[in-house]
């Protein structure tokens, strides 16, 4: 988390997605077990149990990836979307401008 920190202080970046992998070797569990309590617990919108033979794939997020219907292909991601409306153009060009005035910022500090 520090190396993130720092990088950010620098303005190498303005914003990191910081991920985990969690596993274990020779674990002996239930997956359907820890899948309802997986779900139990997080009450995700969208969750996933499939078992391919004897490898299992246990997954609860809070947004859809994606979905097809028969032609149709829909994506439903959280991060980055945003209402269509002059309001909402107008918030970007604002939000623009302040991201644009923090990169100058940084620029200067170098």
């Amino acid at each position: 988390m520090n190396t993130i920190l720092n990088h950010i202080h620098r303005g190498d970046i303005y914003e990191a997605n910081f991920c985990q992998e969690f596993y274990a070797e020779n674990a002996r569990i239930n997956p359907l077990d820890v899948f309802e309590k997986l779900n139990s617990l997080s009450k995700a919108p969208f969750t996933t149990f499939l078992r391919l033979e004897n490898q299992f794939l246990l997954s609860a997020s809070p947004e859809r990836y994606i979905k097809k219907e028969g032609t149709k292909v829909i994506s439903q991601p959280i991060k980055g979307t945003m209402r269509r409306s002059k309001e909402a153009l107008e918030e970007i060009i604002l939000r623009s401008r302040e991201a644009l005035k923090g990169l100058l910022i940084c620029c200067c500090r170098r």
